[in-house]
Formats: structure tokens, sequence, C-alpha cells
């Protein structure tokens, strides 16, 4: 059966079109979160959006904030000690992923292989892998080509053995000079009114996943409350609510609010 979908623009210039979250996908997002299980986490926007194994982290991270913002919530809520509220818009972050992006790809030619590195494809980072092998993509050898990022850890490693060690050190040169700008990223800035801490990340880390996860996170009680409260106070079925989006139990239960407040005015007035 064919599923509601959007396109989205990433910074790199391509379109991938996801389905529209529901509230049953995102409980399971919201179990990873509140077990900080970011490579569960991961595995599961890789599947259920479909991402290609070539799309790399900046399109990725750009994703899943883009998919918060549309089927969540665009904000994050910061709190003064005086109880002042900051709104901030997470099309600000967005905006730095996209200036942000001016990466380019290349290749190092060691004896009979070469080497097409860039950028990496993956938002986790597998502590078993080096970092290096997250920048390859492609390696040819005597005319045959290898799509690194469909490898599973040991076809990697392996491969990485058989590397010449000069290709490693200019892989490992291309990190520390070409991609120095991606070890601090900031998406928030400093604000002291609110005692908003300026936020970075090292996008060649798992930083990315983790500013991911507290994006995602939301109580499992909380959750469970908005629920409870469609099915006694909507009289709605559970399926009719893991079917909507968060932001579709958002609007109906507002509705539903609004026409309870009428009805109570009307009462007074009678």
């Amino acid at each position: 059966m064919l599923t509601f979908s959007i396109p989205v623009s990433l910074p790199s210039g391509k379109v991938l079109r996801v389905p529209e979250l529901t509230n049953k996908v995102y409980l399971a997002i919201i179990k990873f979160c509140e077990n900080k299980d970011l490579e569960g986490l991961n595995n599961l926007f890789v599947e259920y959006l479909n991402i290609p194994s070539n799309l790399d982290i900046i399109d990725r991270l750009y994703l899943l904030i883009f998919y918060r913002s549309l089927f969540i919530s665009d904000v994050i809520v910061f709190t003064s000690k005086e109880g002042r509220e900051l709104t901030f818009n997470l099309d600000l972050i967005l905006s730095k992923l996209e200036n942000l992006y001016n990466y380019t790809t290349y290749d190092i030619t060691e004896n009979k292989y070469t080497i097409d590195i860039g950028l990496p494809r993956t938002l986790y980072f597998d502590k078993t892998l080096d970092l290096c092998s997250n920048m390859i993509h492609n390696i040819s050898y005597n005319e045959k080509s290898i799509d690194f990022s469909k490898l599973n850890n040991e076809e990697k490693e392996d491969i990485l053995l058989a590397i010449p060690q000069r290709a490693l050190v200019k892989i490992d040169t291309y990190i520390k000079s070409d991609l120095q700008a991606l070890r601090e990223v900031t998406l928030i800035d400093a604000n002291k009114a609110f005692n908003v801490e300026q936020y970075s990340i090292d996008l060649l880390s798992n930083d990315s996943m983790l500013f991911v996860c507290i994006l995602y996170s939301h109580t499992l009680l909380d959750y469970f409350n908005t629920l409870y409260g469609y099915v006694t106070k909507i009289s709605a079925d559970p399926e009719f609510y893991y079917n909507l989006s968060p932001v579709e139990s958002k609007i109906i239960l507002n509705i539903h609010n609004k026409e309870v407040e009428r009805e109570n005015n009307e009462l007074k007035k009678q």
C-alpha cells in the first residue's frame, strides 16, 4: 500500500524521498534514545528512511534534523532560571550545515591501488574501525572497483590490511588538513541571558548521532500520557493514534481542547 512521503533537498544537491514519521515508529525512536543506543537509532533511521549507502555525513545529519523539524517540532525551547522561554528554530542549524557543505572527493594512487576518499558516509562511527575507513568511498585495483561503503566491517578490515601504508598516511593527512573544520562545528550559539552554552560537535565522531538522540528524546511517560488522553478523552482507537504523525497528534488535541473550552463557555452562559 502506498504511504505518504515527501522529497527532501539536501546540501549536496541530492533529493531523497522519505516516508512520514508515525507515532508507532516514533515510539521505537524514543526507546533507542532512552537507552542511548546510538547504533540502534542509526540503523532504524537508515532502514526506515531507506538512506542510500553513498549519502555523506552532512547530508545524513541535515536529513534527520529536517525530519524532526517537519514531523515533530521545528523548534527547541530553552528556559531561563527566571522561567522565561527562549524558542530556538532548527532552521538555523540547517542553514549552518548548508553553508558547511563545500567538500570534494580526492583520488589517492599508490602502486596499483586508486582510492577515492571524501566525507564519511555514515552518521554512526563503529569503534571497531579506524577513522580512515570511514573516508574511503571506492577502491580500484587492477581495473576492478569496489564500493567500500557497501562492505561489512570484516571485509573492510581485510582490504585495509592490503592497502599500501603510504596510502593510509595520505588519508590521515587529508583528515588532519582538509577535514579539520569538521572537528568543531557550532550548531547552537551561546545565549548568556538564558544560560544557554554554545553547542558544538565533532562531525568525525559519534557527536552527530548523540545530537540526533538528544533532538528526538521524549520520555516514555509523556508519550503514553498522550496516548492515554487520546483513548480516554477523545475515545480514539490506539491504532488511530499510532498511525498519526506526532505533529498531527498535537493538532487534533488542540482542536479537541478548543472544542471543550467552547462547550464550557456555552454552559457558563446558560
